[in-house]
């Protein structure tokens, strides 16, 4: 078995360094810390140029279809850089579960944007209390008229106050720890004004902080697909 990567590795690799060096000196950092954001949306953007946010999005849809190395050798560089950006959540985490379980309707609607830098959507599961057990959630959703009401809080929401979107997590059948029953749900951030969804009311926390941030929604959203193996997946279209 070869281990030794090959020369478009190699060259990502020593792209990515590069960009790192230049882009993310000490004081550099210090000055994209202390803005408003707390990231670089600029930074952002020319990662979006690199194709490093099109790693884990499909060709067909803009992406490069890249497998676990490629991610390896950009988390690597980027982690090495203590980047600000928010590329887990949204360039792998987020991306992944749209790819994997979104609706061809929403991967159509959003994954080529992820992959040119022009969304930012993260996961929001964890809640107060699982200890991090994936399979409780009390976050229910009901169906209504129009799409879906969600009720509950989420807890360390990453990159929270960058996001357009947010893929939530809610439990539409089953107890608070039952394995099957758990949804997830496309919609819209705070940023993007929770109002823009059909009849919603939301209560969108004003926390600052990219790794504190918390959400109690009670909006009107589309399911974007179930979010477990053991549930069945489920086509819609997503919150707007």
């Amino acid at each position: 078995m070869d281990f030794n990567l090959t020369k478009e590795q190699e060259q990502l690799s020593d792209t990515i360094q590069r960009f790192v060096a230049k882009e993310y000196a000490v004081e550099r950092r210090k000055a994209i810390l202390a803005s408003k954001e707390g990231f670089s949306r600029e930074v952002w953007a020319k990662l979006g140029e690199l194709g490093l946010l099109a790693l884990q999005v499909p060709e067909e849809h803009g992406g490069m279809s890249a497998g676990a190395v490629e991610v390896l050798l950009a988390m690597n560089a980027i982690g090495k850089g203590l980047l600000l950006e928010p590329f887990l959540p949204s360039a792998i985490l987020g991306t992944a579960l749209v790819r994997e379980l979104g609706s061809a309707e929403q991967q159509r609607a959003i994954l080529p944007k992820l992959a040119a830098g022009e969304l930012i959507v993260v996961p929001a599961h964890g809640e107060a209390g699982a200890r991090y057990d994936l399979e409780r959630v009390a976050t229910k959703a009901t169906a209504s008229a129009d799409g879906f009401v969600l009720e509950g809080t989420k807890t360390v929401v990453l990159h929270a106050p960058a996001a357009d979107l947010l893929i939530v997590s809610a439990r539409t059948s089953g107890k608070v720890d039952d394995e099957a029953g758990i949804s997830l749900f496309v919609v819209p951030s705070a940023r993007r004004r929770w109002a823009r969804c059909r009849r919603a009311s939301t209560r969108p926390s004003s926390t600052p902080g990219p790794a504190s941030s918390s959400a109690s929604p009670s909006a009107s959203s589309r399911r974007c697909s179930t979010g477990w193996p053991t549930c069945s997946s489920t086509s819609s279209r997503p919150g707007r």
